[in-house]
C-alpha cells in the first residue's frame, strides 16, 4: 500500500466519521421527543389499566370501582372525586374480613431491611411491623456468617 492509498483510506474514514457524527446529533436531538412520547405512553397505559379494572354495570351507564387510600391522603382523594359532579363514591373503614394492603412506614435504617421482611410476609393491617426489631439481628448474623467464611 502506498502513501496515496493510505491518504485516500484516511479521507474515507474521516467522511464516515462525519456522517456518523451527524447521525448521532440527530438521534441526540430526538431523545427529548422520545422521552416525552414515553411519558405519554405511560400515562395512556395507566388510563387503560384503570378502565380495565372498572366493572361495567347497569347496561353501561354505571361503572363500579373499588380501591384503597391511606388515611393521610384520604382528604385529597375526596377532593379529587368531588371535583367530578357525575361521580358518586362511598367511603368506609376496613373490616377484619378485608384483605387490606399494607404500606410500611419505617425510618431510613429499617427501610433497607423491608425487602428481607417481604420474603416472609408483610404484617397484617393493624398489627405490629417487626422490621425495625429484626434489622439489627439480621445485620449481626450476616456479619457473623460473612466473618466465618
Amino acid at each position: 500500500m502506498d502513501v496515496r492509498e493510505a491518504e485516500r483510506r484516511i479521507a474515507g474514514a474521516g467522511e464516515k466519521l462525519r456522517a456518523l457524527d451527524g447521525e448521532f446529533s440527530r438521534v441526540a436531538a430526538s431523545e427529548r421527543d422520545l422521552a416525552r412520547y414515553g411519558a405519554s405512553l405511560r400515562e395512556r397505559l395507566q388510563e387503560v389499566q384503570v378502565q380495565a379494572t372498572a366493572q361495567p354495570a347497569a347496561d353501561g351507564t354505571l361503572v363500579v370501582m373499588e380501591g384503597w387510600a391511606e388515611k393521610e391522603t384520604s382528604a385529597r382523594v375526596d377532593e379529587l372525586l368531588e371535583a367530578y359532579p357525575g361521580v358518586v363514591y362511598l367511603k368506609s373503614d376496613p373490616t377484619p374480613e378485608d384483605d387490606t394492603p399494607v404500606k410500611l412506614k419505617n425510618n431510613r435504617f429499617a427501610r433497607v431491611f423491608e425487602l428481607v421482611g417481604d420474603m416472609y410476609a408483610r404484617p397484617k393491617y393493624g398489627t405490629l411491623d417487626l422490621t425495625p426489631f429484626f434489622a439489627p439481628f439480621y445485620m449481626l448474623f450476616f456479619g457473623i456468617c460473612l466473618n466465618d467464611a
